[in-house]
């Protein structure tokens, strides 16, 4: 056991050490579950609704959804030889 001054060892200093920073952690995330319970209370799972805009054009892309699909075809739909590309995307994956 190595002694840093007085006769107090290493890992006596450690462990008071890893004592305090577990309570200061509990603190501070007990501090924050009321926010939490908050947000989570008042989200309604399908709550939202949705409203159309005229002109406004989709497109949704099902499937099996990689990044290598992804990139191809965002590489080929935004060519520069396309005119209108106004348009939203929406992923769908399974």
């Amino acid at each position: 056991m190595l002694t840093v001054f007085k006769g107090l060892k290493i890992d006596t200093v450690l462990r008071n050490l890893t004592v305090f920073e577990y309570i200061k952690n509990k603190a501070m995330f007990a501090s924050y579950v009321p926010e939490i319970i908050e947000l989570i209370g008042n989200r309604k799972k399908y709550g939202g609704s949705y409203s159309a805009v005229n002109g406004r054009k989709h497109i949704v892309v099902c499937g099996h959804i990689t990044l290598e699909s992804v990139s191809n075809f965002l590489k080929d739909f935004l060519h520069k030889d396309r005119d209108d590309v106004n348009v939203e995307i929406v992923f769908l994956h399974k």
